[in-house]
Order: structure tokens, then sequence, then C-alpha cells
């Protein structure tokens, strides 16, 4: 995880960055936990990693879908 990690900081890092930020989709905060210490292993700064739950992102799905409609 951390290798993974390491790359989006690399990915993520200053103005011409082609990743803006990383966005973890955990429903157990001990692995959100697990990968907020990974991404500090690898350097991956705290500002560039978001988390969601999986009802988040079924949430605003289906909200933005009834938005195009």
């Amino acid at each position: 995880m951390v290798g993974i990690l390491r790359m989006y900081a690399e990915h993520t890092d200053g103005n011409e960055a082609p990743l803006a930020g990383v966005v973890y989709i955990c429903d157990r905060a001990d692995v959100a936990d697990a990968v907020r210490r990974a991404a500090k292993a690898a350097w991956l700064d705290a500002a560039a990693l978001s988390f969601r739950t999986i009802e988040d992102v079924v949430r605003q799905s289906r909200a933005a879908a009834r938005m195009s409609v």
C-alpha cells in the first residue's frame, strides 16, 4: 500500500501535478486509519488525501444522476 500511495504522492506534488488529490472509499474506520498511516509513511500530504464511505458515493451518484435528467 505504501508503494501505491508514494506514487500518488509523486503525482499530487506541485502545481503542475497531474492529480489534484486521491479519494479512498472505505467502509470502516480502521481501514481509513491504516490508509492514513501508510500515506504518512509514503509522504502523501494529508491535504491531498480524502475519504468517502460507499454510502456517500452512492448518495452523490444518485444526486448527480437526478440533476442530469
